[in-house]
């Protein structure tokens, strides 16, 4: 089984992904660290060189070789649903979980994190933090549609969304 997260940047993917991974005694994989790997760039250089065009070739490049996976949580790109081969892909081989956060929440972490500039350029001339609005409403029909669970990490700790996502896992285990 293939659990795959998917969501806005800061909406807990990563956290939440390697504490069920470790709940599960699964593999954990974050398909921009593998992006970043195949390519030898940051996403801040592969979105400078290139555009995100560029990073949008290499994530699908990325996806099709992740989705094939077992016992393993993925956590992808923000915008990995944007492009319908990627979600169809990840439907067909995964369980997606749509871990969403309120704006105010999702600003918070982004400030907190020291990994924003790097890891999270800007999609628009606005700015990272500063697009979160405009990238949210864009991107909330492409989650809602393509998830199978959603849960809001507004305010709940990273333990309460992996157990949550656990107790999904296992029912669907169950029911099959």
């Amino acid at each position: 089984m293939l659990i795959v997260l998917i969501g806005c940047r800061c909406s807990g993917k990563t956290s939440v992904g390697k504490r069920v991974a470790s709940i599960l005694k699964w593999r954990f994989i974050d398909s921009d660290t593998v992006i970043q790997e195949q390519t030898g760039q940051s996403v801040e250089e592969i979105v400078a060189t290139g555009g995100w065009q560029a990073f949008r070739k290499e994530e699908e490049k990325a996806i099709k070789q992740l989705a094939m996976l077992d016992k393993t949580v993925l956590a992808t790109g923000g915008g990995a649903i944007l492009k319908p081969a990627n979600t169809e892909l990840l439907r067909k081989h995964g369980v997606l979980i749509w871990l969403k956060a309120d704006i105010a929440t999702i600003k918070n972490r982004m400030k907190q994190d020291s990994k924003t500039d790097s890891q999270r350029p800007g999609l628009t001339e606005m700015g990272s933090i500063e697009e979160i609005e405009t990238v949210l409403l864009e991107r909330t029909p492409h989650y809602r549609n393509t998830a199978h669970y959603t849960i809001d990490t507004s305010k709940k700790s990273i333990d309460e969304i992996a157990d949550e996502i656990v107790m999904i896992i296992k029912q669907r285990a169950f029911e099959k």
